[in-house]
């Protein structure tokens, strides 16, 4: 059993020297690849006053079950949100640095075990704690699942090989008896760690064959002993094996192929690696290797000589043939992410630095190895140049994870192949109401991956944002067989058909969708628009609430229900639905526009105005706000403020003739007449039956002026 008598010096200085490197990532945003998804969006960190964990435990989420990595960030949520009232980045990247410096240590620890040599140990722990491709799991929120397997992997195997070690400096038999480990509390204990491993991330189920590796090839255990041990682990493997593989969202992209296209796709992500892991340079979170990209530049023709030169070359140094029992060791770590199965993000790319975190394990075994069978002075002489290299690369590398916009702009000009980059950077400038920019990002994303659908889903939204519903609907029918559309399209569609009327077409959808994910709010928030447009108030009513009860702390429920209330002309009750959607939403716009027109209904201009322009100060192109801004000033008697808004109006909606009608009501409180006259005409124009404008005109042209302001309803 692991009873440490006093902390290692060696160990301690890994843990210190891990946090200089790696500070800066404490004041890291969060970023919008996975992110929202995973913590301040997820609705069982954040639905409730506390974290949902029946459902973390009980559930898969986002295709994925990993509750432990999940009680891990409800545990930052409660502590964000505990210390700032908000879910704060600072924990989240706090709590992955924390982690990465304890893996060092256990690094450490695992070296000296197995090799006991102290100082070639900490050199080895150096370099997997200040490598570049360390960066993307420690700077991003997302990578504590990688980060929680690797601890977990690491205590795993320091447990299961404990009295292995032990035993083995204190005889000179190199095994244990079949039957002794049998007794051993903490190879019992290991098992523990493997199962949490497993549901941090289902990477670790390389593990079982990992130790096989260790114990026969390094410890030299005979194998009906490190069969029998490792038989436990094999076992609890099986399960997660098959639940990840019914969880796991599988594309076309990611299952084409056959098993020599699979090698090759295999061979091209281990050339990958060796390249990155010697020359750590213009690392990215997005180097869009996909399996497509590959197929066209040919590349998969090449690639594949690095990673066999480096087995033969390994195979054939017979006095180093520790190296090739490393380079097994990763190879077999990153053998879940070699596209012989299928994974989430393959879709995009089948390589990530993110994917070395464990493999990274080994190789530091291998270095200590190495190290210690030279002189340590030499070794000394040979690592520190490289690893203070590794260290200002990483600290650099750094600074690109600060946020979303620097990261994938770098990310975006650094490749020609990149969608996943194209489309962040679309979500980023939509955010900021930049639609231009986000419509050309998107737009390059889809011409690149046309049948991407998570690229069909931001850009469709953005579509019906700009009110081109049509286009929404040709793009997803024409790229997606209507029997494959998933959840997202199914919203996607929903909205364009409601948008056009087509409104039985789109309650299908959002049935559709519905009985995919049973628990998604904004479903029963879309029915309950869907209901409300059939004139189905009941019925609407109640899926708004059913949308309050899955997800009660977001606005858009609460929104809806106050615009079931305001069509039903009931203003009071529509208040203070709207106000609770304000509340929640921290003066969004729309709530806030909508809570404003009620206002303007119930007869209370002043307030009206106070949210009103709260909106404009949001988004003051919006012919509605601008509109009844200008009314409710002018109900108030500040003429010049309503001329100012009916004016702005007027340059994004100049037919609309309740404005003009309104504008010229203006100028004759101004006594601008001519003004008002030339507007009465336009309007005659447009509209030659409008009896308030004919009227009008003729009380000006017999020198008679009226204060007949033609008042905007607020409407919805």
């Amino acid at each position: 059993m692991i009873r440490p008598k006093k902390f290692d010096g060696y160990a301690v200085s890994g843990f210190v020297l891990t946090i200089c490197v790696f500070l800066t990532v404490v004041f890291n945003r969060f970023i919008l690849l996975d992110d929202p998804a995973n913590i301040y969006a997820n609705p069982m960190l954040i639905s409730h006053e506390s974290p949902d964990f029946k459902a973390i435990w009980t559930r898969q989420y986002a295709g994925m079950f990993i509750p432990v990595t999940y009680s891990f960030w409800s545990f930052a949520v409660w502590m964000s949100k505990a210390m700032t009232s908000r879910i704060d980045p600072f924990f989240f990247h706090l709590l992955n640095l924390l982690i990465h410096a304890v893996n060092a240590m256990l690094v450490f620890s695992l070296c000296k075990k197995l090799f006991h040599q102290r100082i070639s140990a900490f050199l080895a722990t150096l370099f997997f704690a200040v490598h570049p491709l360390q960066v993307e799991s420690v700077a991003w929120a997302s990578g504590l699942k990688d980060l929680l397997c690797t601890f977990f992997s690491l205590m795993a195997l320091m447990l299961y090989f404990s009295n292995s070690v032990d035993h083995q400096k204190s005889t000179e038999n190199r095994h244990l008896p079949n039957t002794e480990f049998l007794f051993s509390f903490t190879y019992w204990l290991s098992h523990i760690f493997f199962i949490l491993a497993l549901l941090s991330k289902p990477g670790a189920i390389t593990l079982p064959l990992i130790v096989i590796l260790i114990d026969s090839m390094i410890l030299k255990k005979t194998w009906k002993l490190y069969l029998t041990k490792s038989v436990p682990w094999i076992v609890l493997s099986i399960p997660v094996a098959i639940l990840t593989k019914f969880l796991q969202p599988i594309t076309i992209a990611e299952v084409s192929g056959n098993f020599l296209f699979r090698f090759l796709l295999a061979a091209d992500a281990l050339s990958f690696y060796i390249r990155k892991t010697i020359f750590p340079l213009h690392l990215s979170p997005d180097y869009a290797r996909s399996a497509d990209v590959l197929l066209k530049s040919y590349s998969l023709a090449f690639t594949w000589i690095l990673p066999t030169a480096v087995f033969i070359l390994f195979a054939l140094m017979k006095k180093r043939k520790i190296l090739l029992t490393h380079y097994i060791l990763v190879v077999v770590s990153l053998l879940p992410v070699l596209s012989f199965v299928p994974f989430g993000y393959q879709h995009y790319s089948i390589v990530a630095d993110r994917y070395m975190v464990l493999p990274l394990v080994f190789i530091a075994l291998g270095i200590s190895n190495l190290l210690g069978n030279i002189d340590q002075r030499k070794a000394i002489l040979i690592a520190t140049p490289l690893l203070l290299l590794f260290s200002i690369l990483t600290f650099r590398q750094n600074l690109l994870w600060r946020n979303s916009t620097v990261l994938f702009e770098y990310a975006a000009n650094n490749s020609d192949n990149t969608v996943l980059s194209h489309v962040i950077l679309g979500e980023i400038y939509e955010q900021s109401g930049n639609y231009q920019n986000a419509l050309q990002h998107y737009l390059i994303a889809y011409n690149r991956m046309p049948g991407d659908s998570n690229t069909i889903t931001k850009l469709g939204n953005l579509l019906l944002e700009l009110d081109k519903p049509r286009d929404v609907v040709s793009m997803v029918t024409s790229n997606i067989d209507i029997d494959d559309l998933n959840f997202d399209n199914l919203i996607l569609l929903g909205s364009a058909y409601l948008k056009l009327g087509k409104l039985e077409t789109s309650e299908v959808m959002f049935l559709k969708a519905l009985k995919m994910n049973p628990e998604a709010y904004e479903v029963y928030n879309n029915l309950s628009s869907v209901y409300r447009r059939m004139k189905r108030f009941d019925t609407a009513v109640e899926y708004a609430r059913k949308a309050i009860a899955v997800h009660p702390d977001h606005w858009e429920p609460w929104n809806n229900l106050g615009n079931i209330h305001f069509e039903l002309g009931n203003y009071q009750e529509a208040k203070t639905q709207y106000e609770r959607a304000v509340e929640l939403s921290d003066m969004e716009y729309e709530p806030s526009i909508n809570l404003g027109m009620t206002l303007i209904s119930l007869g209370d201009y002043y307030t009206a105005c106070i949210y009103l322009e709260e909106s404009y100060r949001k988004n003051p192109n919006s012919f509605q706000l601008l509109a009844n801004l200008g009314y409710c000033h002018q109900q108030m008697g500040n003429v010049d403020k309503a001329l100012k808004f009916y004016l702005e109006a007027s340059l994004i909606n100049s037919s609309d003739i309740q404005l003009k009608l309104n504008l010229a009501s203006i100028y004759l409180e101004k006594e601008a007449y001519g003004m008002a006259k030339d507007i009465y005409r336009d309007i005659l124009k447009a509209d030659p039956g409008n009896v308030i404008a004919r009227s009008l005109l003729e009380d000006i042209s017999r020198s008679r002026h009226l204060n007949h302001p033609g008042d905007i309803n607020p409407t919805k």
